[in-house]
C-alpha cells in the first residue's frame, strides 16, 4: 500500500512538471544586408558550394599541401579540439542529474557514555556499512535548463573549432601568398641590379675611351648600389613569411625552407573581379552561429537560476546493516532500509535567488548585443574585403599599363644616349621608374590574391567541408 502512494506521488509530480525561465528563440533573420553595390557585372558569381574548399581554386599544390596538413598538425587545432572534448564532457556531467545516485558508505566508532545515559558508565563500539541512493525530480527544470546550457556551450565549442579552421586556412593563405610576393619582389629587383651593373660595366668602358664623364659613371653606380641595397628587406619578409607558414602549420621555423624556397609565381584566381555571392552566407559564418550559440546558452541559464526559487525534490532511499560487536554484524535484525520522497525549499535568501536572475538575464542580454555585433562586423569584413579586392585590380590594371610605358621610355632613352641625342639622367630616371613601377605591379598582384582570401575568410569559407 505504501509503495502504491509512493509510485502515484511521484507519477502526480512528474505530470506536474514545468521548464521555469524563457524558452530560447534565435534572432529573427530576415535582414538584408546590401554588398551588390561592391561587385562588378562582369565578374564570377561565388557558389556557396565553391566556398568549403575554396583554396584549391588557387591551383597550387604547394598551398593545398600546407592547409590540409596543418588541419592535423597545427597547435592552434589541437588546442580548439580539446576544447570541444571539455566542452562534451561537461555535457555528460549536466546530463548526469537525469538518473539517481548511489553512494558506498561505512564506518567504525568507538565511544565513551555516561552512567546517566546509558546506565553505566562505559564504552562501545558501533559498526555500520550500506547504500545510500538519492535521485532529484526535476519538476520545474533548473536541471533540464542546465544540460540544455551545456548542449548549446558544446556547440558553441564545435563552432569556434570550425571558426578557428577558417581562420587559419586564410591565414596560412595569406602568408603563403605574402611569401610568393615578396620572392617575386625578389625576382624583380634581381633583374633590374643585373640591367643595371650591365649599363655601369658599359659607362666604365666608355669612360675609360672617354666617350662619357665620370659623373655619368657615379650616378649608374649609386642607382645600382640603391637597388643591391633593397635586396636585404626582401630576403628578411621572405625569411620572416616561412618562420610564420611553419608555426601555423605545427612545424618548427626552418622546415619549410627546403620545401618553399625556390621562388614560384603569386597564385592567383583565373577571374579578375566578382559578382555576386549568396544572400544568405554571412549568416552561415562559424563565428557569427557562434555567437548565437552562446546566446541560446545564457537564455538557458536563466532558467537555472530562477529554479532556485522553486522546490527541489527528491527520493530517497538507503540500505544497510548497524551492529555494536562485528560477530553479529550481518545478522538479519541488525538490518535497516528506508525508501521515501524529500524536498528542500530555500525560504529566505534575501533577494540572492532573484538578483542571481537578473544578473543572469543581464549577460543574456550582453550575449544578444554581442550576436549582433559580430554579425555587422562579418557584413563590415565582407565589404572591407569587397571594395579592396575590386579596386586593386583596377590599381593592378593602371599599373601594368605603367610598366608597359616604362619598358618603353627605358629602352627610347638607352638608344638615345647611345646616339648622344640625350644625356645620362634620363636613362637614370628612366631605369629607377621601371624598377620602382614593377615592384609595385608585383606588390599589388600579391595584394589581389590577399584580398580574395579575405573575401573567403569573410564569407566563413573551410567550415563547410570540415571535418
Amino acid at each position: 500500500m505504501k509503495k502504491t502512494i509512493i509510485i502515484s506521488s511521484i507519477t502526480t509530480l512528474l505530470a506536474g512538471c514545468m521548464t521555469v525561465g524563457p524558452d530560447y528563440k534565435a534572432p529573427e533573420t530576415n535582414q538584408t544586408y546590401k554588398v551588390d553595390d561592391l561587385t562588378q557585372k562582369d565578374g564570377k558569381d561565388i557558389v556557396a558550394e565553391n566556398l568549403g574548399l575554396w583554396w584549391e581554386q588557387f591551383n597550387d599544390e604547394d598551398l593545398n599541401n600546407l592547409i590540409k596538413n596543418s588541419l592535423a598538425d597545427s597547435y592552434t587545432m589541437q588546442s580548439a579540439q580539446a576544447k570541444v572534448r571539455q566542452a562534451r564532457a561537461l555535457l555528460g556531467v549536466s546530463e548526469a542529474v537525469y538518473y539517481p545516485t548511489l553512494d558506498a558508505k561505512g564506518s567504525a566508532t568507538r565511544g565513551r557514555h555516561m552512567s546517566n545515559s546509558r546506565g553505566g558508565q562505559g564504552t562501545e563500539n558501533l559498526y555500520s556499512t550500506g547504500f545510500d541512493a538519492k535521485w532529484e525530480i526535476d519538476i520545474f527544470g533548473g536541471n533540464r535548463r542546465n544540460v540544455e546550457a551545456a548542449s548549446a556551450d558544446l556547440q558553441t565549442s564545435e563552432l569556434n573549432l570550425e571558426n578557428v579552421w577558417v581562420t587559419l586556412a586564410s591565414e596560412i593563405a595569406s602568408s603563403y601568398i605574402a611569401l610568393r610576393g615578396y620572392q617575386q619582389q625578389l625576382l624583380v629587383a634581381q633583374n633590374n641590379l643585373k640591367a643595371q651593373e650591365a649599363t655601369l660595366e658599359i659607362l666604365e668602358s666608355r669612360y675609360k675611351s672617354g666617350l662619357t664623364n665620370k659623373l655619368d659613371v657615379q650616378q649608374a653606380r649609386y642607382n645600382m648600389e640603391r637597388t643591391r641595397s633593397t635586396l636585404p628587406p626582401l630576403r628578411v619578409s621572405i625569411e620572416a613569411s616561412l618562420n610564420t607558414l611553419a608555426v601555423l602549420v605545427g612545424k618548427v621555423p626552418g622546415d619549410l625552407q627546403e620545401n618553399l624556397k625556390e621562388m614560384k609565381d603569386i597564385p592567383n584566381l583565373p577571374v579578375k573581379s566578382i559578382n555576386s555571392i549568396p544572400a544568405d552566407v554571412i549568416r552561415q559564418r562559424p563565428d557569427v552561429r557562434q555567437a548565437e550559440r552562446k546566446l541560446a546558452a545564457e537564455t538557458a541559464r536563466i532558467g537555472v537560476a530562477k529554479s532556485d526559487l522553486y522546490p527541489k525534490f527528491f527520493i530517497n532511499g538507503s540500505i544497510g546493516l548497524e551492529a555494536l560487536h562485528t560477530e553479529n554484524f550481518f545478522n538479519n535484525t541488525n538490518r535497516y532500509n528506508y525508501f521515501g520522497p524529500g524536498f528542500s525549499w530555500n525560504l529566505f535568501s534575501a533577494g540572492a535567488v532573484r538578483n542571481r536572475t537578473k544578473a543572469q538575464t543581464a549577460v543574456a542580454d550582453a550575449a544578444r548585443a554581442d550576436y549582433n555585433n559580430v554579425l555587422l562586423s562579418a557584413v563590415k569584413e565582407v565589404r572591407d574585403s569587397l571594395i579592396s579586392h575590386s579596386q586593386e585590380q583596377l590599381r593592378f590594371d593602371a599599373l601594368d599599363d605603367a610598366v608597359e610605358a616604362a619598358e618603353l621610355a627605358e629602352q627610347i632613352a638607352q638608344d638615345q644616349y647611345k646616339n648622344g641625342l640625350t644625356n645620362f639622367n634620363n636613362v637614370l630616371d628612366a631605369q629607377r621608374s621601371l624598377f620602382e613601377l614593377q615592384a609595385r605591379l608585383t606588390e599589388s598582384k600579391a595584394k589581389i590574391t590577399g584580398n580574395m582570401v579575405r573575401v573567403y575568410k569573410a564569407l566563413g569559407g573551410g567550415w563547410q567541408n570540415f571535418k
